[in-house]
């Protein structure tokens, strides 16, 4: 989900990281998403569609909302078992991209706990309304990482990562840039 920036670079990065070929765009303006599912699909070399948001959260394996949509883009009973969310927008106390269904049929990893807990409007909402339980929040992208916490246990489970973002992954991303090169 979104056309900007962030989604450009996602979609980039999961091309390196998987042998996608196929990837489905959803943007609030339906004109700028078939651009830029032309744009892309000439720069990755694969197949990019621009379809509505039931299309996309339907038929995605991994899904990842780069929007600064105040409220949710889809219907989470949409999901299919095994789907991997990546929630980079909504980084404030009043606004989302998944709806409640999302988040309680989803394991959760955030990226921080503390920056989650006071900007992450997705799990914030949901907590506050008592559709979750902290407890809900499996694991921090730290536990995660050093294997504290395991997340996925059935190839069913629907996995959902929150990042409002941090210093630490901001210190470590300048710090690899700035590595000589080998």
């Amino acid at each position: 989900f979104g056309t900007g920036r962030q989604a450009r670079a996602h979609l980039q990065v999961l091309r390196l990281i998987r042998p996608f070929d196929h990837f489905l765009i959803s943007g609030s303006e339906q004109g700028r998403s078939r651009e830029f599912a032309q744009e892309m699909a000439r720069e990755l070399g694969a197949k990019v569609e621009s379809v509505y948001s039931r299309a996309c959260a339907a038929e995605s394996d991994v899904l990842c909302t780069c929007t600064t949509s105040k409220v949710p883009l889809f219907d989470g009973h949409l999901l299919r078992p095994g789907t991997h969310l990546n929630l980079i927008g909504a980084f404030q106390p009043h606004t989302r991209e998944v709806d409640d269904a999302t988040v309680q049929r989803s394991r959760i990893v955030v990226d921080t706990y503390e920056g989650a807990l006071v900007e992450a409007g997705d799990l914030i909402i949901p907590l506050k309304s008592h559709v979750i339980e902290r407890t809900h929040i499996l694991s921090d992208l730290h536990q995660l990482v050093t294997r504290k916490r395991i997340v996925r246990t059935s190839p069913d489970d629907i996995t959902l990562f929150k990042s409002v973002g941090c210093a630490l992954e901001d210190l470590v991303t300048a710090e690899l840039v700035a590595l000589p090169a080998n």
